[in-house]
């Protein structure tokens, strides 16, 4: 027998269940679970809803985030524009 964390252990048993046949239903749980990146992003693959406790230092947001590429280091170019 092999140590594994809490989620992972739910992540087997949501496995388990979902091949067995049961309907999918949500899945709830507190910020042992809600921490869990691995258990987050597991539950949003296999399309299932969940309520987690994210506990109070998980930042997230409400709406997709607009990024940029990060603007190249210029090398060599930047110090001959400098000196």
């Amino acid at each position: 027998m092999q140590f594994q964390a809490k989620p992972a252990i739910a992540l087997e048993l949501i496995r388990q269940v979902l091949a067995d046949g049961v309907s999918p239903a949500p899945v709830l749980g507190d910020e042992v679970y809600g921490a869990s990146s691995e258990l987050r992003w597991e539950l949003r693959r296999l399309g299932l809803e969940y309520f987690l406790n994210a506990g109070g230092d998980l930042l997230a947001w409400t709406k997709p985030v607009k990024t940029r590429l990060a603007k190249k280091y210029l090398g060599s170019s930047r110090r001959r524009a400098c000196g």
